[in-house]
């Protein structure tokens, strides 16, 4: 009858909800935690890897403000 229609209606309504409204933001955590560990297995392999960047940073910036005047 009635019921059943509206239980089978209600039951994809949120089958739906949680598997492709909720899957954008499961994503992005997943996505989130991911990266973090990969940035703490890099950081923890080479510790110097970071100071690297920074300083490689630091001269790229200094070179693009020196050749911007």
């Amino acid at each position: 009858g009635i019921a059943t229609a509206l239980n089978a209606l209600a039951r994809l309504v949120f089958t739906l909800d949680r598997d492709v409204v909720d899957a954008y933001p499961r994503a992005a955590a997943a996505s989130a935690r991911t990266l973090g560990r990969v940035g703490q297995r890099a950081h923890r392999a080479v510790p110097s890897l970071a100071l690297l960047g920074l300083v490689i940073g630091v001269v790229l910036l200094a070179v693009s403000a020196s050749w911007w005047r």
